[in-house]
């Protein structure tokens, strides 16, 4: 009798742990529910999108450059594509090496079998909007264009366009790589960072061949003021940024669906299913924590690198040292370091391409190039562009047979303006520069 009465009251005790857990529970999960919406409702006041629909432009069919693409697509790399041979004639204009004829020989037998490709990739230059995947589906269902083939497509391109400067065609090799950098740019309409990332490395490609085509050439003055329009920072990040929208959506889009009780779509077993409902005050307090951080990460991205470089490494710091309880942020928020060094290079770039540009212009005008880069403003520049990694100018050293403008790159040391196409770490320990050498022909 003694020990049922003990085993009711030990019953009775766990019952009313057990209500009082779950009233507890019931009240952070209303409080956190609470904060949740009005934040989302005071940011969407302020004008952040948090639907596909606030983010994509309407495109209709006919206006669709992705349609294009897909066409060349299907396409490439149909009868094959040696892609070490591409990254490494890339790297080969990058350090101004001359290429072997046998190698010539094949990058020429590629290009003639892909004329389709690069009609198809043109014509989606022209088109008003980029829509690849279906914006009507679930984020995590929407299909993205393959990285693989435009990468190698584009550098096709822009090895073409090399091809043609060197065989005379100079305004034609200029014009393609125009409109390839056209085509780059339509595709961030995807508001994803994976085409964010893919768009980077296109734009580095195409301004090393722009480069290649460009040095030691004589090129008229309206056409060279048209490509330093071309080399806009500003604007570029800017349709970047809209990546990182993407990427906001996505992730509160999943977070929200698992809120909701679907598990079905992060996979989750019995066990973690029961974690989050129990957790589930704490799931609603995550998925706040990474939208406040995805307006640090907006606000980041939208300013130089040089900027907020320190900001970088705090948010950094603090994505990779979240709770351990805070699995949906743990699992789904990217990790932008490797993003923000991408853009500070491609940054690098078109900043030294506007100074070389404009040297050329002010040799053109006054016989000679300027002795420094401050000559070049504002008749030539509006303004002097900076490094993207120091603030500073960047360095620029006149010698006898032209000269060489360079940004100091992320471990900000000057390296005489040696640079490696590859990069390897977030911070490269030497030969991290990024220059535009330009060399009088004689």
């Amino acid at each position: 009798m003694k020990t049922r009465k003990i085993l009711s009251r030990i019953l009775l005790y766990f019952l009313a742990v057990l209500t009082i857990g779950l009233l507890v529970r019931a009240f952070f999960n209303y409080r956190m529910g609470e904060k949740l919406e009005a934040y989302i409702g005071d940011r969407q006041a302020e004008g952040v999108a948090f639907s596909r629909k606030a983010l994509m432009p309407e495109c209709s069919e006919a206006e669709n450059g992705a349609n294009l693409w897909k066409a060349a697509e299907a396409l490439f790399l149909r009868e094959g594509v040696n892609v070490n041979t591409l990254r490494d004639t890339m790297e080969a204009f990058f350090h101004g090496r001359s290429l072997e004829p046998d190698l010539r020989e094949e990058l020429g037998a590629m290009i003639a079998d892909n004329p389709r490709v690069f009609q198809f990739i043109q014509e989606a230059a022209e088109k008003p909007c980029f829509r690849y995947g279906d914006w009507g589906k679930n984020m995590y269902d929407i299909r993205i264009p393959d990285a693989v083939k435009m990468i190698n497509a584009i550098r096709l391109v822009g090895i073409d366009a090399v091809f043609k400067a060197e065989d005379g065609h100079v305004y034609e090799a200029i014009d393609q790589i125009r409109w390839a950098k056209l085509f780059v740019q339509k595709t961030l309409d995807e508001p994803l960072l994976i085409t964010g990332l893919l768009a980077q490395a296109n734009m580095k490609y195409l301004q090393t061949c722009l480069m290649h085509i460009i040095r030691g050439r004589d090129i008229d003055t309206d056409t060279l003021r048209m490509i330093i329009q071309d080399l806009n920072p500003e604007l570029w990040r800017e349709k970047f940024v809209r990546g990182i929208q993407g990427e906001r959506i996505f992730l509160l889009e999943n977070t929200s669906a698992v809120l909701d009780g679907n598990m079905d779509i992060l996979d989750y077993n019995l066990g973690d299913r029961i974690f989050f409902w129990i957790m589930r005050p704490a799931a609603k307090a995550d998925v706040l924590w990474a939208q406040k951080m995805f307006d640090k990460v907006e606000y980041a991205s939208l300013l130089p690198y040089y900027e907020i470089k320190d900001s970088h490494k705090d948010i950094t710091q603090e994505i990779e040292s979240i709770p351990w309880f805070f699995r949906l942020s743990g699992g789904l928020f990217p990790n932008f370091s490797s993003s923000w060094l991408k853009e500070a290079i491609l940054e690098a770039f078109m900043g030294t391409g506007q100074i070389a540009l404009a040297c050329k212009i002010h040799k053109k005008q006054e016989g000679r190039f300027p002795e420094n880069i401050s000559r070049l403003v504002p008749d030539i520049l509006a303004e002097e562009p900076l490094d993207p990694f120091t603030g500073k100018p960047f360095i620029y050293k006149l010698s006898e047979d032209g000269f060489v403008v360079y940004s100091v790159g992320s471990n900000e040391k000057d390296d005489e303006g040696r640079a490696t196409f590859q990069v390897t770490k977030l911070v490269m320990e030497k030969d991290d520069d990024w220059p535009w050498r330009e060399i009088i022909k004689k």
